[in-house]
């Protein structure tokens, strides 16, 4: 591991430590990302001069003294207790044009010059190999960075024709990367899947927003536009290649909507001249269509997605593609967890502001919360806590932490003053809560060290996809779409484009899969709103004894139905 050649470079020179910086593509800014030897557990920021002179210069700077200057400036060194410090530039080649990604900073326990620790051929072999990894990190976390940005300024373009693409594609990028690792794929090629899945559909900027958002069946001249958009995203694709550098993508992207027995498009392939990867998008496609609840259709339960998977496998999906979505849609694990992968996952990350008394602090944290404050009075959701507010972004696990980034800028976090914060996420329709620690700030991301999720339901309580209605006191009726049945409480979500109102207390109508209905009066004790729907929690009051009876055997003839599907995948 990288820590490892880490420790034994500090043993080969006997040195007092070792730190790695590199760059952070979202600011800019360098970054301590690895320490070991006596330094371990402390940060040293370096001098942005100093990064400047060893890029500029591209060779080591020693510094043997607590400073010393150089053409009018003063550099110093950073951990008091090194004797020494050698500053050594992170390059792909020698060459003083290439890109400078980082810093190697050696603390020595005596004077360093050129002639120690550096000409030594053992040292030198162990930096090669620590500069590969350290290259190889850097190299993808610049593609991930580009690609995540490209997919962010693409989407925003596009959100006018189709509001809410980019929580979309982080779904179906969920179930691409977890039937591309229940397979065996390696890092790569999930790295070109991730990519592909964002960039697929960037191709709809060239098509009508009438035809985008028509409710009901296209018509074939319709179809036929839509169709066109593989060839437009292909495109797309093609030229953000260059700097991407994803082999095989535009193809990866052009093949997705192809089917094994050749009545796919655009081009009619069938089976092995499919790229497998292509196989594995357009499935994961399909199997995130399903499972997500539409205004105009209501999503199908993962009982009816395995029907429609083993229904198709072999004529339209790969069967090795299908077997391993059906293993991940019925893993048997806890429904509270949640697969996070470094692509990420759409998310809310809701701050409650800390505050004096003062006016001038009140003002300040209103001037941060203001215009996500107005969104949320607009999309009709509960009051918000005085002085807070919600930042949609992306979460990802890069190297064991968690990374947080807000699709777009809308205030300087190292600016705010926390009270607390709440993380949540959506996955197969269902809203997650975590409370995060904070480990490292930044301008415009956050790094939290672990999530914890706040499951507050009771064991009696099963995650389901059923059709509802709300009924407010106002007598305004909505059509919700539950996401989970507990013994004392219920999970909806409304499209908040359809709310019209603040949801406190109301009475929630479930339609069974049997044709059953449970009428349940409750009080709105959570609600939170995610992309274009608000999800809300329902605990029941005065709930008659009919109705809780009912409610248990429903609940208990599901698990018998999920527990037989299981044991059929097994099989």
């Amino acid at each position: 591991t990288l820590d490892t050649l880490l420790d034994r470079l500090v043993e080969t020179a006997c040195l007092e430590s070792v730190r790695v910086y590199s760059m952070n593509y979202r600011n800019r800014a360098l970054e301590q990302t690895h320490v070991c030897g006596k330094a371990s557990g402390r940060i040293f920021p370096v001098p942005e001069k100093t990064f400047e002179l060893v890029k500029n210069t591209g060779k080591a700077l020693f510094i043997n003294e607590d400073s010393f200057v150089h053409a009018g400036q003063t550099y110093e060194k950073q951990d008091p207790q090194n004797t020494a410090e050698v500053y050594l530039p992170l390059k792909k080649t020698l060459d003083l044009k290439d890109y400078c990604y980082g810093l190697i900073v050696f603390g020595s326990a005596a004077e360093a010059d050129a002639s120690g620790f550096l000409s030594d051929p053992a040292f030198c072999d162990l930096l090669r190999r620590v500069g590969c990894r350290l290259f190889a990190k850097d190299d993808a976390a610049r593609r991930r960075g580009s690609m995540l940005q490209t997919a962010y300024m693409l989407c925003e373009i596009i959100d006018g024709n189709e509001p809410y693409l980019i929580s979309r594609l982080f779904n179906m990028a969920y179930w691409a990367v977890r039937i591309a690792r229940h397979i065996g794929l390696g890092e790569e090629e999930i790295e070109k899947l991730q990519a592909a899945v964002l960039l697929h559909d960037l191709g709809k900027i060239y098509i009508d927003e009438s035809i985008l958002n028509k409710r009901g069946e296209l018509s074939e001249a319709e179809n036929g536009i839509v169709r066109k958009r593989i060839i437009y995203s292909r495109d797309i694709a093609a030229r953000l290649n260059e700097l991407l550098m994803i082999d095989d993508l535009p193809e990866i992207i052009l093949c997705y909507q192809e089917r094994m027995d050749g009545k796919g498009y655009p081009n009619g392939l069938k089976r092995d001249q499919i790229p497998f990867l292509s196989k594995i998008l357009g499935t994961a496609k399909a199997v995130s269509s399903m499972l997500s609840n539409m205004s105009y259709r209501r999503a199908k339960s993962i009982p009816e997605v395995v029907r429609e998977l083993r229904a198709n496998a072999g004529n339209q999906f790969d069967r090795k593609v299908v077997n391993a979505a059906i293993a991940v849609l019925t893993e048997d694990k806890k429904d509270n967890q949640v697969v996070f992968s470094d692509i990420g996952i759409f998310a809310n990350l809701n701050i409650t502001l800390k505050h004096d008394d003062s006016e001038e602090s009140r003002e300040r944290n209103r001037a941060f919360a203001s215009r996500e404050k107005g969104e949320k009075a607009a999309g009709g959701a509960a009051p918000e806590i005085a002085d807070s507010l919600n930042i949609w972004g992306n979460i990802r696990l890069i190297d064991g932490e968690y990374v947080f980034m807000p699709v777009k800028k809308t205030a300087d976090f190292m600016q705010m003053r926390f009270e607390y914060l709440k993380l949540y996420v959506s996955i197969n329709e269902r809203m997650y809560r975590f409370v995060p620690e904070i480990k490292k700030i930044g301008e415009d991301y956050m790094v939290f060290s672990e999530l914890k999720l706040v499951d507050d339901t009771n064991a009696f309580a099963i995650r389901w996809l059923l059709d509802g209605y709300f009924v407010s006191p106002s007598r305004n009726v909505y059509k919700v779409f539950v996401t989970m049945v507990g013994g004392d409480f219920v999970d909806f979500y409304i499209f908040t484009e359809k709310l019209g109102e603040v949801l406190t207390q109301g009475i929630v109508r479930i339609m069974f899969e049997d044709g059953k209905q449970a009428t349940l009066h409750g009080m709105i004790i959570h609600n939170e709103r995610m992309g274009d729907k608000t999800y809300f929690r329902l605990k029941y009051a005065g709930l008659k004894e009919s109705e809780k009876q009912m409610i248990f055997s429903q609940i208990f003839k599901k698990q018998i139905e999920i527990r037989a599907l299981q044991n059929e995948a097994e099989d």
